[in-house]
């Protein structure tokens, strides 16, 4: 059996390593068992928070250009379709005032006019506010108002008159630039209006690729970071799990030298430090078997020496008795 050379060393806890491992690795490794699987638990689940908070802010994003998008086209595109449309009305109107008999018909008919002129103005007035800057814009503006004036001052009048011909001449030479103008401008603006919803629905189709290529990358690190952590912290559980092993494996075999080597201050460093302490108890024990296997071995010499002198005494004894009776025979 392999005994320790030195048998002096106390019952404590043995002293840590004089060399200490990095700080993070130090702290991982004096935390619980349960406290380590928790935070592989908890790294994971991290990333999982992240990745959704990812998404969802990319997913907001989108979100807004959508509404944009469904704001642009209830506040631009609608109004300036329906000036289009009131517009059409309009001259309609003007054209069947002409064709009205009497003259409460053909007020009926400018009244039903004046109506829809209101209608239209609070249309334009709404788009001024979004869209007045642009060109296109202020170009119908300008024609639409040229367009109203000529109209109630050349055409109310000859549809008044029933006088076709200056109706048709007015229209013709005065007005019909400026209705086609307008009506130029009006399908710019809505144009316009268009390719501004193609920059927003290529801006959000951008803002989702980016948002979906940041959503892998941080999956992908966050992945990596939960990976490479889960291996530390695995590591350090079974590290000092199979440096025990061997410890206990040379108790089976007999060696009692053989230390785990294990300092950290969870349960198997705990239980490291138990099987050290065995071990030195178990020195100490058998030391102390030897030395009185050889105080036995000793008394046992001496008593054999002793049973030797009595018997060498009992000899002498035996030979000067038979000694004593000759002589006591020869005299008689």
């Amino acid at each position: 059996m392999d005994i320790a050379a030195d048998n002096s060393l106390d019952t404590k806890a043995p002293a840590r390593t004089a060399s200490r491992r990095g700080s993070l690795t130090r702290w991982l490794a004096d935390r619980g068992v349960r406290a380590k699987i928790l935070g592989i638990i908890v790294t994971f689940g991290l990333v999982t928070v992240v990745g959704a908070a990812v998404a969802a802010a990319g997913l907001s994003s989108t979100s807004n250009d959508v509404a944009e998008l469904a704001e642009s086209q209830d506040v631009q595109l609608r109004p300036a379709r329906e000036i289009h449309r009131l517009s059409g009305e309009g001259q309609l109107f003007m054209l069947r005032s002409l064709l009205a008999t009497g003259a409460e018909a053909k007020q009926a008919w400018f009244d039903r006019l004046d109506a829809l002129d209101v209608e239209v103005d609070g249309l334009i007035a709404e788009l001024d506010g979004r869209i007045g800057d642009q060109p296109a814009w202020q170009n119908f503006t300008t024609h639409w108002d040229a367009y109203t004036d000529l109209r109630d001052a050349q055409l109310k009048p000859a549809a008044l008159a029933n006088d076709v011909v200056a109706y048709e001449t007015a229209f013709d030479t005065e007005i019909k630039p400026h209705v086609d103008a307008f009506s130029a401008a009006l399908t710019e603006t809505a144009a316009a209006t268009v390719a501004d919803f193609i920059d927003i629905g290529d801006r959000a189709q951008s803002a989702a690729a980016t948002a979906t290529v940041t959503l892998f990358v941080v999956f992908g690190v966050g992945a990596l970071i939960a990976v490479v952590l889960s291996l530390i912290i695995a590591t350090s559980i079974r590290r000092p799990l199979v440096r025990v092993e061997e410890a206990l494996e040379a108790m089976a075999d007999r060696d009692l030298t053989k230390e785990s080597g294990v300092d950290s201050d969870d349960e198997v460093g705990r239980m490291a430090r138990a099987l050290s302490i065995a071990q030195e108890n178990m020195r100490q024990v058998i030391a102390g078997m030897d030395d009185s296997a050889a105080a036995v071995a000793a008394s046992s010499e001496e008593l054999s020496a002793s049973s030797t002198q009595v018997s060498a005494a009992a000899e002498e004894t035996s030979s000067q008795a038979g000694v004593v009776a000759a002589a006591t025979a020869h005299r008689s």
